[in-house]
């Protein structure tokens, strides 16, 4: 509520953004890779390592999927499996080398499948 002379009450700020000093005037929006959850926060937080957030004023972190992780916090992305890796979680902070006699042809995997007969990864 405003008047004339000024605000009889303060606003909470809401989800995905923040006022970090007192006596503020506007709440700031989140950063890419950063959240808040919650209304009346005086800082947001960075998205743990196996989420990220690609976009600003948000109030989750969204999970990477499968064939992608991400070891960092505060990230906008998550990262591609490269050609020889898998992951088949998600949220996970790494990708795995596929095991003796199995393959990852395309990055992004979520799987490594079985060399066909005359075949072999070592």
């Amino acid at each position: 509520v405003s008047t004339a002379s000024g605000s009889t009450t303060c606003t909470n700020c809401t989800a995905g953004t923040y006022a970090d000093e007192q006596d503020s005037i506007a709440c700031k929006d989140c950063e890419v890779g950063k959240y808040t959850p919650h209304v009346g926060q005086a800082s947001c937080a960075a998205c743990a390592a196996g989420t990220y957030q690609p976009n600003a004023k948000q109030a989750s972190c969204i999970v990477c999927p499968a064939g992608r992780s991400q070891s960092s916090t505060g990230q906008a992305s998550c990262t591609v499996c490269a050609t020889g890796k898998y992951q088949p979680n998600t949220n996970q902070q790494s990708c795995l080398s596929c095991p003796l006699g199995k393959h990852a042809e395309s990055s992004e995997s979520s799987q490594c499948t079985n060399c066909t007969a005359g075949r072999y990864a070592g």
